[in-house]
């Protein structure tokens, strides 16, 4: 669904990237709301995040964070595909991800 909306403000050649910009915003807030004060506080997860996944340091640190919680926890973590290798960064489907 998101690859069809980006395909379809891509055709709005005005303002596609400032229309894209605010479709992200709406879409990460609705998740945070969702995630932060929905699904997993009702099956009783304590919410961490999002994290940087390629910062170990605050890896790391959110770590140290949660792991003396006595209650199950969600770290939440965004990382990049192929971070790091050149062919993957410019291909990421191509280099990360399951032949056929």
């Amino acid at each position: 669904m998101k690859k069809d909306i980006v395909a379809a403000l891509n055709n709005i050649p005005i303002f596609s990237s400032q229309l894209y910009k605010i479709a992200e915003n709406i879409h990460d807030h609705v998740s945070r709301l969702l995630i932060e004060n929905g699904l997993f506080t009702t099956l009783g997860y304590k919410y961490f995040g999002p994290y940087d996944g390629h910062d170990v340091e605050a890896l790391v640190a959110a770590m140290e964070k949660v792991k003396n919680l006595n209650r199950p926890v969600l770290l939440h973590v965004l990382t990049d595909k192929g971070k790091g290798n050149k062919n993957a960064e410019g291909d990421p489907e191509k280099y990360h991800g399951v032949s056929r």
